[in-house]
């Protein structure tokens, strides 16, 4: 994705919503993406600033939801006004206010890849953030962008560090996190609840640091009838290997309930099912495409349903989905480049690495490799093939902790693809990188984490350099000696 395009920055953005608000009910649909419900909640409003507020948030996360650009560009007609109105009073609560809507709008600029007007935003907010800081250190309103904006500021790629020099934004991930968990405390004291903080912390565990696991403890306890929540609780589950959850917190909550405002939930379900080669897989990814009244992700359900067909030899509507494919607009994320990417080159795939590959991704790790051993290598015509085949030995034995022999996969995989524009040597260098962090050989993993910034990636750039950034903060943070490199 391109930063901040993935969808789930949806649930990274609902995290600078204003718990210092009275218990709204238009806050909790905000949170539950119930957007119209929530717009007729706030006309019964009289606090002015928590209504302005209210109202930017609502538009911001719906955006982020659907891709509703009609939405955001209602978001910056209004924002001009709304400021003016915010700026009428000066006390604590409308500074934090007005620090947060401009933070929003940068974030709405860059997410549309327009980054010299997202830069003027951010750097608002971020002085904004520093003066509440220092003028209120006992307030914690603010406390939750500090910490955004403390994290945003390790794991931004390289690319983007203009902005970092330009705004003065200089982060920690320590710092980061104590700030987060500052609010947390307050959050839970003054609302019996921690439900936002919850969801802040877990989105950028998973995000920027890959924690599935961590990520996914801090949602436990919270309610599954909440559409992020199951969102997120289904991402975790997924990303730790645990598909057969993610696929029953999906199925319960899409069971249970008629009006379904996140329609991604369809997708995330279809994708899980056919991860497992469940034949249902189809009903739900067709069930997205019905559902969702706009483009974004379509032409990533395109390429899974084509996969589904090619699995099940569905000739004909195998056809079908590569006519629709361009049918749908390219979103900015970078789920629907990749999938038009590889759409190209569908028709060559090797049904059993495919089948390694879905298997992989539902954690299915045995299984994934019994089906790797399938696949015949004479029929990798392919430069890509042939590299894909060995990336997919490296994940399989890395995951099956045979340490030794995902080394050596990784290590070809770089060697013959570290050339080429494709994901499979930079994620290679990334994991070596984690390999060799984990067993504390710093030397190894700062070689490859740098190695990694400097291979034409093309597809996954930046998700995969947070990673890579912040496994660099961690090594400097822990080691005196250690330098950033340039």
């Amino acid at each position: 994705m391109n930063f901040l395009h993935n969808y789930i920055i949806l649930s990274c953005f609902v995290i600078l919503s204003s718990f210092h608000l009275s218990a709204h009910t238009a806050y909790n649909k905000i949170l539950n993406l119930q957007y119209h419900e929530a717009k007729l909640e706030l006309n019964k409003e009289t606090e002015l600033a928590e209504n302005i507020y209210l109202n930017a948030l609502n538009e911001f996360v719906y955006y982020l939801a659907t891709g509703d650009t009609a939405i955001s560009f209602n978001f910056i007609a209004a924002y001009p006004d709304r400021i003016k109105e915010l700026q009428h009073e000066n006390d604590y609560e409308n500074q934090a206010f007005e620090g947060e809507i401009d933070f929003i709008l940068s974030l709405i600029y860059f997410s549309q890849s327009n980054y010299i007007k997202s830069a003027i935003p951010a750097y608002k907010a971020y002085r904004r953030n520093r003066k509440l800081l220092i003028d209120y250190p006992d307030e914690k309103l603010h406390l939750k962008m500090s910490g955004i904006i403390q994290l945003i500021s390790v794991v931004i790629p390289k690319e983007f560090a203009w902005i970092l020099n330009l705004t003065g934004m200089k982060g920690s991930m320590d710092q980061g996190f104590k700030f987060l968990e500052e609010y947390k405390l307050y959050e839970k004291k003054k609302f019996g609840s921690s439900l936002l903080s919850s969801v802040i912390i877990s989105v950028t565990q998973g995000i920027f640091f890959n924690d599935y696991e961590n990520a996914n403890k801090s949602l436990l306890h919270q309610d599954d009838q909440n559409q992020v929540i199951v969102f997120l609780k289904a991402r975790n589950y997924s990303k730790l290997g645990l598909n057969d959850k993610a696929i029953a917190i999906l199925e319960n909550y899409l069971n249970e309930n008629e009006e379904i405002e996140l329609s991604f939930l369809y997708y995330q379900l279809g994708s899980a099912l056919l991860y497992k080669l469940d034949e249902e897989a189809n009903l739900y990814l067709t069930a997205y495409l019905e559902k969702s009244k706009y483009d974004i992700f379509k032409r990533s359900v395109c390429l899974k349903l084509a996969w589904y067909y090619k699995l099940f030899q569905e000739n004909e509507r195998f056809d079908n989905c590569l006519q629709n494919f361009y049918r749908y607009q390219l979103s900015y994320n970078e789920t629907d480049q990749q999938a038009t990417l590889e759409m190209d080159n569908i028709a060559t795939y090797d049904v059993n690495m495919l089948k390694s590959r879905l298997l992989f991704d539902g954690g299915y790790y045995t299984d994934a490799l019994h089906m790797l051993h399938k696949v015949d290598k004479s029929n990798l015509l392919e430069v890509p093939q042939k590299i894909e085949y060995l990336y997919r030995y490296a994940r399989v034995y890395h995951k099956l902790n045979d340490i030794d022999k995902a080394v050596k996969y990784y290590e070809n995989t770089i060697a013959f693809g570290h050339a080429i524009p494709l994901y499979y040597a930079a994620f290679s260098a990334m994991q070596l990188g984690l390999i060799y962090e984990e067993k504390n050989d710093i030397k190894n993993a700062v070689f490859y984490y740098k190695y990694c910034l400097t291979i034409n990636k093309n597809q996954y750039k930046n998700t995969i350099e947070y990673q890579v950034n912040a496994g660099l903060n961690r090594i400097s943070n822990l080691n005196s000696n250690y330098k950033e490199p340039n």
